[in-house]
């Protein structure tokens, strides 16, 4: 123990903040479970109809259920403190986060491309279509209610494909900006382990303080 100018100083190990680190973990698991809920509980996007097979939500819901689970190491490496868990577990987070945002990029990039195929699954499915002939002539003239629920189709369509565009960007970059943070407290946490390991081989010099107090 030292006495300077009245205080009293002790050598003591101060460990490692933890909370941010335990927030990206929920943050991870929730955006994980809104993924998976997201993938199965809705019907399936107007956007993407006809030209993304049903089967691609389950591919984005099984990634996001991955994601929400893996989060379950990430607690146990910070709360039993291992670096070498947790940096296993920030490599197969990131493999995680990127192929969620590539596979979502993907089927919102198919959909796109094929944007006819969408139109005309949407008229199909939403479309307006007069009971007869004579219907047909009293509301208005032929083919004029096909084109307006084609025209709606398109804009709608383009609309929610910008907006799943943008919503994958932001939250993709987000996403990777989190395993970056990630990656450098698992750097942190790696170097507060060994600075630890060292100072245990060597005698601490507080029993020499304690004399000359």
């Amino acid at each position: 123990m030292v006495h300077r100018r009245g205080m009293r100083f002790c050598c003591c190990g101060v460990p490692l903040i933890n909370i941010g680190a335990y927030f990206i973990l929920i943050e991870n698991a929730l955006l994980g479970g809104a993924i998976a809920v997201l993938a199965f509980v809705p019907p399936q996007i107007v956007a993407l109809m006809g030209a993304v097979p049903t089967w691609s939500k389950f591919i984005v819901g099984i990634l996001g259920i991955a994601v929400l689970l893996w989060q379950l190491l990430g607690l146990i490496a910070i709360s039993k403190e291992k670096p070498g868990i947790y940096r296993t577990y920030i490599r197969i987070n990131f493999i995680l986060t990127l192929a969620t945002v590539a596979a979502s990029a993907t089927f919102i990039t198919v959909g796109a491309v094929q944007h006819t195929k969408t139109v005309n699954s949407c008229v199909a499915s939403f479309g307006a279509t007069p009971q007869s002939e004579s219907t047909a002539q009293l509301v208005a003239p032929s083919g004029t209610v096909g084109n307006v629920g084609r025209d709606i189709c398109n804009v709608f369509i383009w609309i929610q494909v910008g907006l799943m565009g943008l919503l994958v960007a932001l939250i993709g970059l987000t996403q990777f900006y989190m395993c970056y943070a990630q990656r450098s407290y698992g750097q942190q946490q790696r170097d507060a382990a060994r600075d630890w390991k060292a100072l245990k081989g060597e005698e601490i010099p507080l029993a020499s303080w304690e004399h000359h107090a």
